[in-house]
């Protein structure tokens, strides 16, 4: 996968969707086997329901109302 078939798979990324981050690991190239067992909740270590930890790969959380430019 060059540079430009990345740049195009992120273009067409729905950013407000609740798969985005699903999508966005999918634009990179991850086999889509890892991301089901991600999402199924087999790879996530994390407890909580807006937080995904993938070990020594991914920590993403949703936060809507705190100012990260701080």
């Amino acid at each position: 996968m060059n540079i430009d078939q990345i740049e195009s798979k992120l273009q067409s990324i729905d950013k407000t969707s609740s798969d985005f981050i699903y999508e966005l690991l999918r634009a990179y190239g991850l086999p889509k086997a890892s991301i089901s067992r991600l999402r199924s909740g087999n790879l996530n270590l994390s407890k909580s329901d807006n937080v995904i930890i993938w070990k020594k790969k991914l920590f993403y959380q949703v936060e809507l109302d705190a100012d990260l430019l701080l």
